[in-house]
């Protein structure tokens, strides 16, 4: 699926409520989670999980139906930039070949920004924890092994990416019962209705996962529909966003102006 290579916004979404759900379930732990609460949270969801594209109109409660069957429990544990990034290249490392081992590992992200190099093998950049108050956010360093921050991912990921609690990386919700599915559905409990409305009408990609030599370029994309389309005035919805375009004389559909990064099309 797209997910398995590249940022979409059903990858982001999905990602935003498994660390939203995480979020809200430290603020229901008192006294005892007070340190934790204290440290940005990140999510990382592998875009293998997300099988199919949501239809539209698909309501929030429904959009389980869009992922992987098996055991979608939602693990936390307590990282360093450096680990992070260990984790990041292991799902760069197999997102263009299909018949790799780590294909579909490439992640959807929340709460960060990555650039990363495409040439070989692929590397962690730059990479930055989201911060409302700054477009690039708030710079990591990559070999930082000391600063802690908490990074939601699924629970059967976490051997993986080298996460397990023998590795230092005590799973935190071991004990919360939170499931991918139910993140999704509780999105509007746990960020608010406004901001969960904000979150689904957005326009373009928020740039999370994007090659470091386009992070802020913005492009033409071309889609080839082929000559049985050629010349026709064709609604559709890019990022959510109705557009009208005309396709030329071979059927190829042009959009300037979009954002660095994937972006999803409708028609």
């Amino acid at each position: 699926s797209l997910t398995s290579r590249e940022e979409t916004n059903f990858g982001d979404l999905t990602a935003d409520a498994a660390a939203q759900a995480a979020a809200a379930w430290l603020w229901q732990q008192g006294e005892a989670a007070a340190d934790l609460r204290s440290l940005p949270v990140a999510a990382a969801i592998p875009g293998e999980l997300l099988t199919r594209s949501a239809a539209a109109g698909t309501a929030l409660a429904d959009l389980g139906g869009c992922l992987a069957e098996g055991d979608l429990s939602l693990a936390m544990v307590q990282i360093t930039p450096a680990r992070l990034v260990s984790v990041l290249e292991t799902g760069l490392a197999d997102r263009e070949d299909p018949t790799g081992e780590g294909y579909g590992l490439f992640l959807q992200l929340s709460g960060l920004r990555m650039t990363h190099t495409e040439e070989g093998t692929a590397r962690v950049a730059e990479l930055a924890l989201a911060d409302p108050e700054e477009d690039a956010g708030r710079a990591l360093t990559l070999d930082d092994e000391q600063t802690p921050l908490l990074l939601v991912l699924p629970r059967a990921c976490l051997e993986t990416f080298g996460l397990t609690e023998a590795e230092g990386c005590p799973d935190l919700l071991a004990d919360a019962g939170l499931t991918l599915p139910d993140a999704l559905a509780a999105l509007p409990a746990n960020l608010g209705a406004a901001d969960t409305a904000a979150l689904l009408d957005r326009t373009a990609p928020a740039g999370r996962v994007l090659p470091a030599d386009a992070a802020d370029a913005a492009f033409t994309g071309v889609v080839e529909l082929g000559a049985d389309y050629a010349g026709l005035q064709i609604r559709l919805l890019v990022d959510g966003r109705e557009v009208t375009a005309v396709t030329d004389a071979q059927g190829r559909l042009t959009l300037p102006g979009l954002a660095g990064g994937g972006h999803t099309l409708q028609m």
